[in-house]
């Protein structure tokens, strides 16, 4: 991890990185890892966000605890709204919560389905026969994706790399198979509901103010304002957007793995004031605590809507 731990080059001290992944998504390195990572760079915080699971928070609480750092609960979820694809970061949730973990199982199963779908598809147009249980046997506690299947090729001899992988037979163009997803209202719905609250990921550069205050009525508190592939100008037309239409602001590095030059742990987030600001939505009463919850509406259910380590080259790959 000593690539994830660079000293971050800003001119704002970051206290706290609310954007990451471990192995339990489409990253390199264990939950404690990433813990350990930020808790050598003197963070007072840290968000793991792993695509669509969240079974790394128990075991970064450990670590957390361990090292005093503060584990703030996190999740990245793939959603859909008007036959967009967007990511959705979800916090401060109860990780217990039956809506919430029932959301998640059924897009699990989703990733599952998909990529087996995926591997029927190797053999019948390409020749190339896998077997799945393989592939889920090397990542048992992973959400599997992608990224997964491209290292199983790997190891077996098929592809010199993830990205030969993806060029050859698993980029969106050879596949034609969309992901799943969550509808983007019920989503936030269901965080609400669990006691937590949402922002957009690395929102794309089209949306226009009508959208974002759509998103904030149906319950939508933040947004992401700054992220590694942002520039400055995204960053401040961000903050004054978050700043105008009143969300809340995070911020985060979305490290996946050490060696991606300005992704390590701590390269990107919140600072000091930032963090005390958003530290007290975390601290204060929880949206529909005391809501009950009822059984998990059709929406809920996940639709497909239209080596470990890995080089700079792979840096842009979707992996899920």
């Amino acid at each position: 991890m000593s690539s994830a731990t660079t000293t971050p080059a800003s001119s704002l001290p970051i206290v706290a990185d609310l954007h990451t992944h471990t192995s339990r998504s489409d990253g390199s390195c264990a939950p404690g890892e990433v813990i350990r990572a930020a808790a050598a760079l003197g963070l007072s915080a840290v968000a793991i966000t792993d695509h669509d699971t969240i079974a790394g928070l128990s075991p970064a609480r450990l670590e957390a605890e361990r090292l005093g750092l503060i584990l703030v609960p996190g999740v990245e979820l793939t959603v859909h709204w008007r036959g967009r694809e967007f990511h959705l970061l979800a916090y401060g949730f109860r990780e217990e919560d039956p809506g919430l973990n029932a959301m998640l199982d059924g897009l699990a199963q989703a990733r599952v389905e998909r990529l087996r779908t995926i591997v029927a598809n190797l053999e019948h147009r390409h020749g190339v026969v896998v077997e799945f249980e393989a592939v889920r046997a090397g990542y048992p506690r992973a959400a599997l994706g992608r990224g997964h299947l491209a290292d199983h090729l790997v190891t077996q001899g098929v592809v010199t790399s993830r990205r030969d992988a993806f060029d050859r037979f698993l980029g969106d163009d050879q596949l034609d198979l969309p992901r799943p997803s969550l509808d983007l209202e019920q989503a936030i719905h269901t965080v609400r509901q669990a006691g937590g609250f949402t922002a957009l990921a690395h929102p794309p550069r089209d949306l226009d103010d009508s959208q974002w205050v759509q998103w904030r009525d149906l319950g939508m508190e933040a947004v992401e304002t700054r992220w590694p592939a942002a520039d400055r100008n995204t960053r401040v037309k961000m903050g004054r957007l978050a700043r105008r239409l009143g969300f809340e602001i995070v911020a985060g590095s979305d490290f996946h793995h050490p060696g991606r030059a300005g992704r390590h742990v701590g390269a990107v987030g919140l600072g000091p004031g930032e963090w005390e600001r958003l530290r007290d939505r975390l601290r204060g009463a929880t949206i529909d605590a005391s809501a009950t919850v009822e059984s998990i509406p059709a929406e809920f259910v996940p639709r497909a809507d239209s080596s470990r380590f890995v080089s700079s080259a792979t840096a842009n790959l979707d992996l899920n």
